[in-house]
C-alpha cells in the first residue's frame, strides 16, 4: 500500500512503472522506468497481452493514501502521457479497457472505472475515449449502491 503513516513502520515505495524487454534469443533483458508518478494496476488491450504493444493505461495513487486519483496512458514509443484526473475527493478502481467494435487502432475502445464520490455517498461507472483521455468522460453512469475500493474485474463479450 501507498502512504500509510503507521508508527515504528518504513514506508514502501511508491510503484512508478517500468519495462522489462526480453531478447529470447540471446537472452538479454532491457529494464527503462517509463514514468516517475505512482502509477500501478498496469492494463493493456487484453488481445494485447504477450504482444508488442504501444499503450498501456496505469492507475495513480494519491501521496498520502492507497486510493485511485486518475488514470494515464503512456505511449511506450514516444514517452508521452494522457491524463484523466478524478474530482477532489473522489476516487476510482481499476480501470478496464474494454475494444470499441470495429476497431482499427490498438487504442479504439474504452477505458472503464467504477468511481466513488464519498460527498455525495455514491458510485458511478465512468467510461473515458482510451484514445484521448484527456477528454472528459463519454459517459458517467450513476448506480444505485456504493460500489467497494480495490473492486477488480474484467470485460467480456457476451
Amino acid at each position: 500500500m501507498v502512504g500509510y503513516m503507521t508508527p515504528g513502520i518504513v514506508e514502501p515505495p511508491i510503484p512508478v512503472p517500468y519495462q522489462w524487454r526480453l531478447n529470447r534469443v540471446n537472452g538479454e533483458v532491457v529494464e527503462r522506468q517509463l514514468d516517475d508518478l505512482g502509477l500501478d494496476f498496469p492494463r493493456v488491450p487484453d488481445a494485447m497481452i504477450g504482444r508488442q504493444h504501444r499503450y498501456g493505461y496505469f492507475a495513480q495513487f494519491g501521496k498520502t493514501s492507497p486510493t485511485v486519483e486518475g488514470f494515464h496512458k503512456l505511449d511506450m514509443r514516444t514517452g508521452q502521457r494522457q491524463s484523466h484526473i478524478l474530482s477532489e475527493g473522489r476516487t476510482g478502481s481499476e480501470a478496464v479497457f474494454v475494444p470499441a467494435e470495429g476497431g482499427q487502432h490498438e487504442d479504439d475502445g474504452y477505458l472503464m472505472s467504477y468511481v466513488f464520490d464519498p460527498s455525495a455517498g455514491v458510485s458511478e461507472l465512468v467510461i473515458l475515449n482510451a484514445a484521448n483521455l484527456n477528454d472528459e468522460p463519454l459517459a458517467r453512469i450513476h448506480l444505485p449502491s456504493r460500489v467497494p475500493a480495490g473492486f477488480h474485474g474484467s470485460w467480456i463479450a457476451h
